[in-house]
């Protein structure tokens, strides 16, 4: 069947984030140096079934996940699930990138929301995966904010149906996705050119690849 591999685009390519403020100037953005990335998703607000299973799992209670999913240390477990997944796509996302620059900086994301729709609504009713973040680029020796984006939404497509439920996990962890996303389009944002702020390679200066 021909209609798998073209869900398989559809769903690795629809996703958006939006919510930017005006862009750096491209001489400003250059002269950066990226100290570190802080995230903080501890008192988001979660509809994360995945995440309250594993928590109830890990104390030894897995069929309470539902009425367990409400308490403190599950939401710090989330949170922490959260904190490891958004800061390794946004190290990934900068791997080489404002390493060279005067002005050390670095970024700090505060996750505000995340909602994966379960596979039973996917398959009933439909729904997407959605994550509400505050990402700001703070001076490192100051610790004032240089550029603030508050209230970004990033949304992915999510598999629905039957078909589609299926389909779904061959694309990774939900929030692993999203958090690439966001990643991906905060780079893209404040280094808009391919390549900006690469670390020049020996033989290589001026050249980039992505």
């Amino acid at each position: 069947m021909k209609i798998a591999p073209i869900l398989l685009i559809v769903f690795a390519l629809a996703a958006c984030t939006q919510g930017y403020q005006y862009a750096l100037l491209p001489n400003v953005a250059a002269g950066l140096r990226l100290e570190g990335i802080e995230v903080d998703a501890s008192h988001a607000d979660f509809t994360w079934g995945a995440a309250a299973r594993a928590y109830a799992a890990s104390i030894g209670k897995p069929n309470e996940a539902v009425s367990l999913a409400s308490t403190p240390q599950a939401r710090a477990y989330m949170g922490a699930m959260a904190d490891k997944s958004i800061k390794a796509a946004f190290e990934k996302a900068f791997a080489g990138r404002l390493e060279q620059g005067q002005k050390k900086v670095w970024i700090d994301v505060t996750v505000r929301k995340i909602t994966l729709a379960s596979v039973l609504q996917r398959i009933v009713f439909g729904g997407n995966y959605d994550m509400t973040a505050d990402v700001d680029l703070v001076d490192a020796s100051s610790g004032q904010v240089i550029m603030p984006n508050h209230g970004l939404s990033t949304r992915m497509l999510a598999g629905n149906g039957i078909a589609g439920a299926m389909i779904d996990p061959l694309f990774g962890k939900p929030v692993d996705r999203l958090a690439a996303n966001l990643a991906k389009s905060y780079r893209n944002w404040l280094l808009p050119n391919p390549g900006e702020g690469l670390a020049a390679r020996p033989g290589q200066a001026g050249q980039s690849h992505v």
